[in-house]
């Protein structure tokens, strides 16, 4: 009953993908990256902090917006950290479809009500 719950409240559409073999291209002669499609389907995002952190690299200096991504439990098997999310629907935002995220941490819980996976913005 809490996932059907959990699940009622996900409003929004997101793909996720995961970085594939590069593939080799007979027209350009070239080999082009692919991906490979780990999730489509029902989403809900959350941004529990509030403040972005700014993280410094050598030559560069980069702001991370982090928050948390709700997926169905049953449908949403095989997250891995580095996946990418991109939003395509929502319901009550319309600044978050097109928007790209990258799985930061893994979302494993006994008696979980909602996939919880921790992202943070690409673009």
């Amino acid at each position: 009953m809490g996932q059907r719950m959990a699940e009622a409240k996900m409003k929004d559409t997101c793909h996720i993908t995961r970085p594939g073999p590069n593939v080799w291209d007979e027209l350009t002669m070239l080999y082009t990256p692919s991906s490979i499609n780990v999730y489509e389907g029902k989403c809900g995002l959350l941004n529990p902090y509030r403040a972005p952190t700014t993280a410094s690299t050598p030559g560069q200096a980069q702001t991370v917006q982090m928050a948390r991504l709700s997926l169905p439990v049953a449908t949403s098997t095989g997250i891995q950290e580095g996946d990418v999310v991109e939003y395509l629907t929502s319901a009550s935002d319309p600044d978050l479809p097109g928007r790209k995220f990258k799985v930061i941490g893994g979302a494993h819980q006994s008696d979980a009500t909602a996939r919880r996976v921790p992202v943070e913005e690409v673009s």
